[in-house]
């Protein structure tokens, strides 16, 4: 690692640290985050597993699910009817 890359890693560090301690986080709006991502979870989730691991033939979840016999549409009526469970 160079001097540079280091200072640059540094300064991009220092800006994020910056813009993170910016938005200040209040217990109304925790709450409200918290609350929208339990409402959205069954779709977040399903969104995760179509990119990390149906798209990826080669992912070790998918190897399992295809030895399972269970299909991408298997997964989201599971999801969607019983929920994350």
């Amino acid at each position: 690692m160079t001097a540079f890359s280091l200072a640059l890693g540094l300064i991009l560090f220092a800006w994020g640290v910056r813009r993170f301690c910016r938005d200040v986080e209040t217990v109304p709006r925790a709450l409200e985050t918290v609350r929208a991502r339990l409402r959205n979870r069954e779709h977040r989730l399903l969104t995760i597993l179509e990119g990390a691991v149906f798209r990826r033939p080669r992912s070790p979840y998918a190897i399992l699910l295809r030895a399972a016999g269970c299909e991408p549409g298997d997964v989201r009526r599971l999801v969607l009817g019983d929920g994350v469970e």
